[in-house]
């Protein structure tokens, strides 16, 4: 098979540069190692209203679960932020049927699609992929492509292939959790979040899919397991949690990695474009990645075309530009959140103080560039801290609220 464009991997990211390639003329393969698309789920499911509306990304209506009106956080078991401002208000979805409604989509502006078909091997002369071999239900098929889209995962054949350095341990997220129904939710239309000691370097979350249905899961930083002990005991002694799954039921386990690193330099290698996970294209402090991958993917695929229809491979370098004019202030914001926080979390401040700060700075109260803001929270009390955030929150006007059960 001869085509265009070849994409590995069909998520949201493969899906979005399938469609953007055909979209623009490319003869487009986009291919999948799954039987089927967006399964097993692999996340918390919620995707924040921002993004889709401003890059104007129709989720189908069928993938929608519920609205959330905003988000709460816990620090300490403590403290509370009730933000309902703009960038916390979020829906959550399910994956499997927005997944596959974005393969759809990609496959009904023209490009083909095909699952159960896994990359095995490739033929490469200077860095330029010339054919790959795919494993398509017991046959070996031979495509030979003009350009390669990389949307295969934080684990991608296609860097391995091409010796990109791999994902670091630190620069991966692993996340374990359920999906659980027949729960009895402090917060019916809004997230939850858990900063404290018993999360560790990562958070808690439970994200609400109904009344009484919701993803509770536990994600960590830059460890080689799923911490699947540690959530255990998070849903057993939690104060807050313990209580909300009591007598829920687990009806899914949803465990999956993804990075933390923020979108990583050599985004193209040869003929070949990294989007997605492959390429750390997420909001890299919370972890969510299906919209701004599917964004990505969809500016990786429009490149794609035209540097077919120029015959200039040369013109694949515009492709970090397109991103960071897209996406690159939003991507920074985020990599300066989680470098703060990892800064915070690693210090030697008491506990109380690392995780109520670091609630603060993933809350985005305070701007993660206020360096003198940050050293005087360090310096004064936690209830200080308190106080000083909720002057902060009026004077800014923002819609939001911390309180204490302490102070």
């Amino acid at each position: 098979m001869k085509c265009d464009v070849l994409i590995v991997g069909a998520g949201p990211a493969g899906s979005g540069a399938a469609k953007a390639a055909a979209e623009n003329g490319a003869k487009t393969i986009c291919i999948d190692k799954k039987l089927v698309i967006g399964l097993p789920v692999e996340c918390g499911e919620a995707v924040g209203l921002g993004l889709p509306k401003e890059f104007g990304i129709k989720i189908a209506p069928e993938a929608i679960c519920m609205k959330h009106k905003g988000t709460v956080f816990w620090a300490n078991q403590e403290v509370k932020i009730d933000n309902c401002s703009p960038i916390w208000k979020s829906m959550s979805v399910n994956r499997h049927i927005m997944d596959k409604s974005f393969a759809i989509d990609a496959a009904r502006s023209g490009a083909k699609v095909l699952v159960n078909s896994e990359l095995i091997d490739s033929e490469i002369e200077d860095k330029i992929i010339k054919s790959v071999t795919v494993s398509h239900k017991g046959y070996e098929i031979s495509i030979i492509p003009k350009i390669v889209i990389a949307a295969d995962g934080i684990n991608s054949k296609i860097a391995e292939m091409l010796g990109r350095r791999k994902f670091k341990d630190i620069e991966i997220g692993k996340v374990a959790g359920y999906e659980m129904t027949n729960l009895n939710l402090r917060e019916k239309n809004k997230i939850q979040m858990f900063f404290e000691e018993m999360c560790g370097m990562g958070y808690g979350y439970i994200i609400p899919k109904s009344r009484d249905s919701a993803n509770v899961g536990f994600g960590s930083l830059g460890i080689k397991k799923a911490p699947w002990d540690a959530f255990n005991d998070f849903l057993e002694e939690h104060p807050i949690v313990a209580p909300q799954v009591k007598h829920a039921s687990i009806i899914e386990v949803k465990s999956g990695e993804a990075p933390i690193s923020g979108p990583l330099s050599d985004s193209y290698l040869g003929n070949a474009m990294f989007v997605g996970d492959a390429a750390g294209q997420n909001l890299s402090h919370v972890g969510e990645g299906a919209v701004p991958s599917h964004i990505c993917g969809r500016i990786a695929g429009k490149i794609a075309a035209d540097v077919v229809k120029s015959k200039n491979i040369q013109n694949i370098s515009i492709y970090p530009k397109m991103i960071n004019d897209a996406l690159g202030p939003l991507f920074n914001h985020c990599d300066s959140i989680r470098e703060n926080i990892i800064k915070i979390w690693t210090s030697k401040l008491p506990v109380e103080k690392r995780f109520l700060i670091g609630t603060v700075l993933v809350s985005e109260l305070i701007p993660p560039n206020n360096k003198e803001l940050l050293d005087r929270f360090e310096r004064i009390d936690v209830s200080d801290v308190v106080n000083e955030t909720s002057l902060l929150i009026r004077k800014e006007n923002i819609e939001a609220n911390i309180t204490s059960n302490q102070f």
